[in-house]
């Protein structure tokens, strides 16, 4: 037979409210990966897909086949496109860490007027077929930075063939955008050119704001760029802003900074990594889908550095 005194029982009534408390921290501290293993298919013949996402696949496309993606979502995808094969985009499609290897032919495809977003970039192509590796400015980096009420949008370019100019276009959503000016461009050129525009007529904001650019060839032919993104208004607000905190599960985590480039480490209280990578630009939104619970988001350029704690629900 077991006796507990009074000062045993205060214990274990302790340990039991301790217990509950501990539960209740778990959910903030711990973190639930969601596992993958990525899956090698092989596409051998004209095949049509319209789930509306991939993820987690290596897809190699042979035998003169063509694999059509009807649009959605795509992450985590390597697209390996044999000579006389090719990927064909027929309807909008967000990529995100997407490999699209053309292999020096014309494989990468988009019909129908297909709006592609590729880690956050919009590539809007006309309806053709393209060597992935020839598209016409090579971008070397695009980035914008507060000057007083003003934002100074500046980008490079490493290669340009047929260019003739780009429009720099504003947002304040990121879904209704205004061409607010446009820059001539080179031309043709294979060294590197740099290029600026100051937007000062913002006017007093407080929220962030968003640019892009638009780059026309004389053919009328265009591809975006950006956007990039500075948070407006609060003199008095850290270097780095991310939003939105919580956030959920497979939702985008937007990041803005001060900084023209930045590494960004994601990464949970056990000290596991998820995402590592150098940005050249100010702005990026990283998908959440590694999966619930308590990430830390650390960004850092040069000696400067910012964590914080991010619920992914």
């Amino acid at each position: 037979m077991k006796i507990f005194t009074n000062a045993t029982l205060i214990i274990l009534i302790g340990c039991l409210l301790n217990s509950c408390v501990s539960t209740i921290e778990q959910d903030f501290t711990t973190f639930e990966v969601t596992p993958y293993i990525r899956e090698h298919v092989e596409i051998k013949t004209n095949t049509i897909n319209s789930s509306g996402s991939l993820a987690h696949q290596e897809i190699k496309i042979i035998n003169n086949s063509t694999y059509e993606f009807t649009g959605g979502a795509v992450h985590n995808v390597i697209f390996d496109i044999t000579p006389g094969s090719s990927l064909l985009l027929s309807g909008d499609s967000n990529m995100g860490d997407v490999g699209i290897l053309t292999n020096g032919h014309k494989g990468f495809c988009i019909s129908n007027g297909a709006n592609i977003i590729i880690d956050n970039e919009p590539l809007n192509l006309e309806n053709d077929c393209y060597d992935f590796d020839d598209l016409p400015v090579e971008m070397i980096y695009i980035n914008s930075e507060k000057r007083d009420n003003n934002i100074l949008i500046k980008w490079a370019t490493a290669t340009e063939e047929n260019s003739d100019y780009f429009g720099v276009e504003r947002s304040f959503d990121k879904k209704q955008w205004e061409e607010i000016s446009q820059v001539k461009s080179a031309g043709n050129s294979q060294v590197k050119i740099d290029y600026s525009f100051l937007d000062d007529k913002i006017g007093e904001v407080n929220q962030v704001v968003y640019h892009r650019l638009k780059q026309v060839d004389f053919d009328g032919n265009y591809s975006y760029y950006g956007p990039v993104a500075v948070k407006m208004g609060d003199q008095n607000a850290s270097e780095v802003t991310m939003y939105p905190n919580p956030v959920k599960y497979q939702e985008d985590l937007n990041i803005v900074t001060n900084y023209e480039t930045m590494k960004v480490k994601v990464f949970d209280m056990s000290g596991r990594v998820y995402h590592e990578k150098t940005y050249q630009k100010n702005f990026t939104n990283i998908p959440m889908n590694f999966g619930v619970g308590m990430l830390m988001v650390e960004v850092t350029s040069g000696s400067q550095k910012v964590t914080e704690k991010i619920m992914v629900q």
